[in-house]
């Protein structure tokens, strides 16, 4: 492990101790040789498309989707062969995942950890195809507007079973511009300042997806609905709402499809949800979702890695004076103001309308963060928003919202309370506090019946034992002791935020085949989940309601 200085992405106000470093684990600043797959040929094994047609190039993925109006949910509008990623071309990039511990260069005791991979290898290839495919967004109609969304799938060439579950991968935080995409990314040198890739956290989704697919699971991960370049911010493509649940959820249940299609009769009638951090949050808000929304197949099991399952309303707080003073929740030295920007302008853009996210923000500062918005995925540091601001302005999250925005959510403690009563805008206030519960539901109906493993790692700084306790308290919330019973735990107490899927992946692939074939549960072991329950005396975080 080697010590790092880092500007801090941490957030500690009381008891809340690093809620705004969310979503996409602990970053890493070297990288492994780029792996890119092979083409398919005689000796590629008995993978294929099932009943895709696989024959179109990259801008096809990527172009114009044609009229959806009459197109079903999920339905494949083009497909791209990748070809075979290899199983030693996997095992390379896990292991290229560099271990460290990053010191906060102003909190010295406040550290983060990066882990290294200690999963098994891979056992098999896995065939890998571009989908565009046919999704609903959360503007619109009851039944949503029409949208499109670009997935990877891995087929692989030596499954698990004889039949595979549909195994649906939400990724982590990466920012909301197209170019941020898990399946756009071309690997090569980590850029850390306004970064304009994804490579900035890719290994984060490395890490979730290759242990996986490695072990013979078929697997499809989105890029959820508003990534793709074209029309990218127009009413026909409005971009993804960041953490908005009835948004994210359609995108990601509709992505079954398209596995589903490409495994044929090799398809089992099963799908079992897996993510991390802001994925995390997608898959359990998905479970929800999928009471009144129509999918694939039946959900058997949820496996959640630090899932960011907590108030949202925490994106309001960086409006409130307590955080700037107390916290010093301000731009490149904390993730919650990007992540307060990221979360307030997609919602205004998906729901109000193009061009209202930006109306959000003091008028001098509106093209500066639409720029950022449209071109700048996660990073260390945001130069150019910085320097957007005028002089002595601190970088907090009132300096870019208006003045009206940051009297309405964020003055007095009006965020810390149930209402919205003493707002100078009620209207305004329960509006984005409407916004903020609606995105963290408690599960009803059948979503409380459903299997769910939690992972998590104590030395999780990014989400901190008592914001992951907020997680568990929501999920018990509303069910029954029966169901209960089918809440379970990995906790191991030397993985970091990213480090839950590096050190925690075998128990959680063992946990999916119990689910999906019916096999033993597995057992506490010292590598992998030494803890299979979780500390109820660790209280929620109580600075703000858990709703």
């Amino acid at each position: 492990m080697r010590a790092r200085n880092l500007v801090s992405s941490f957030f500690a106000l009381g008891t809340l101790a690093a809620t705004f470093a969310v979503g996409c684990g602990s970053p890493n600043y070297s990288r492994g040789p780029e792996v890119t797959g092979t083409d398919a040929g005689a000796d590629a094994g008995p993978v294929g498309p099932g009943s895709l047609k696989c024959d179109a190039t990259e801008a096809d993925v990527y172009g114009d989707p044609g009229d959806l109006s009459a197109v079903a949910n999920g339905a494949v509008i083009k497909c791209k062969d990748d070809g075979i990623l290899t199983k030693d071309q996997m095992k390379a990039a896990l292991d290229a995942i560099d271990s460290e511990t990053i010191v906060d260069e102003g909190k010295p005791n406040q550290t983060s950890f990066r882990n290294k991979y200690e999963g098994r290898d891979p056992v098999s290839d896995t065939h890998v195809y571009r989908v565009l495919y046919k999704t609903t967004r959360a503007n619109g109609s009851a039944s949503g507007a029409p949208g499109f969304s670009v997935a990877t799938v891995y087929v692989p060439v030596t499954p698990v079973g004889e039949k595979l579950p549909l195994v649906l991968l939400a990724r982590g935080s990466r920012g909301q511009a197209p170019t941020c995409a898990p399946s756009v990314n071309k690997g090569g040198a980590i850029v850390t300042v306004d970064n304009k890739d994804g490579n900035y956290v890719h290994e984060d989704y490395v890490a979730l997806a290759y242990p996986l697919a490695g072990a013979g699971f078929a697997v499809v991960a989105t890029d959820n609905a508003g990534y793709s370049p074209f029309n990218y911010g127009k009413a026909s493509n409005l971009p993804s709402g960041y953490a908005q649940l009835d948004d994210v959820a359609r995108s990601f249940l509709d992505s079954a499809y398209p596995l589903k299609s490409a495994l044929g009769d090799k398809a089992l009638d099963k799908m079992v949800l897996v993510g991390l951090s802001q994925g995390g949050h997608t898959i359990l808000g998905s479970l929800e979702a999928a009471n009144t929304y129509t999918t694939a197949a039946p959900i058997v099991g949820v496996a959640a890695y630090a899932p960011l399952w907590y108030t949202q309303r925490s994106w309001g707080i960086t409006l409130n004076q307590l955080s700037i003073d107390v916290a010093g929740v301000l731009l490149n030295k904390s993730a919650g103001v990007p992540g307060a920007i990221w979360y307030h302008y997609s919602h205004a853009e998906l729901l109000d309308g193009p061009g209202e996210g930006e109306k959000l923000f003091k008028p001098q500062l509106r093209a500066a963060v639409k720029k950022w918005f449209e071109n700048i995925c996660w990073s260390k540091t945001y130069s150019e928003l910085a320097a957007a601001l005028p002089q002595g302005a601190q970088g907090s999250s009132a300096d870019f919202f208006s003045d009206e925005m940051s009297a309405a959510i964020g003055g007095g403690n009006l965020v810390f309370g149930r209402n919205c009563d003493g707002s100078p805008n009620v209207a305004l206030c329960n509006k984005w506090l409407d916004r903020y519960k609606a995105d963290h539901p408690v599960h009803t109906g059948k979503a409380k019946d459903v299997p769910i493993l939690l992972a998590y790692g104590l030395k999780d700084t990014t989400i901190p034992k008592d914001r992951f306790a907020c997680a568990v308290d929501k999920i018990k919330e509303g069910r029954s002791a029966e169901q209960l019973g089918k809440v379970e735990y990995c906790v191991n107490g030397d993985a970091g935020h990213g480090g839950s899927v590096l050190l925690e992946s075998d128990y959680v692939n063992d946990w999916i085949k119990s689910k999906a074939f019916g096999t033993a549960a597995p057992a506490a072991n010292p590598t992998a989940c030494p803890q299979t329950t979780w500390d109820s005396t660790i209280p929620c975080d109580s600075l703000l309601p858990n709703d």
